[in-house]
């Protein structure tokens, strides 16, 4: 909700898991544009104490195990850190379209960067 105030981890963590559900299942086989979904803008908003709740889906994701694309929490962790003016995850030309190497790629990334991950439970 616009103007919401999320103040307690739980909170965030509530709010997380309904939003990223809802994106999961309504952009399920979608491949781009998902800052159209109205949930994207939304988990973006959470700023970066969403990247270990956003990092924590990668982990749990196992390709040709799980219909979920987390191509959406890839580009949703480098939104957040674009609209703070941090460097984004650069990914090599070699990782274009390949999901397990993106995939790794950012956790990867996470972990250096000191974020730790959260499935929000």
């Amino acid at each position: 909700m616009p103007g919401e105030t999320l103040n307690t981890d739980d909170n965030v963590k509530s709010r997380f898991e309904e939003l990223a559900a809802t994106v999961d299942e309504e952009t399920e086989f979608w491949s781009g544009g998902f800052e159209r979904h109205e949930g994207f803008p939304k988990i973006v908003e959470m700023g970066e104490q969403a990247i270990p709740l956003i990092l924590g889906g990668l982990a749990e994701f196992k390709d040709g195990e799980d219909m979920r694309c987390p191509w959406w929490r890839i580009q949703a962790i480098n939104t957040i850190l674009h609209s703070q003016g941090k460097p984004v995850i650069h990914y090599p030309p070699e990782a274009s379209g390949r999901l397990q190497a993106v995939r790794e790629i950012t956790l990867e990334w996470g972990a250096k960067a000191g974020y730790s991950q959260s499935t929000g439970e």
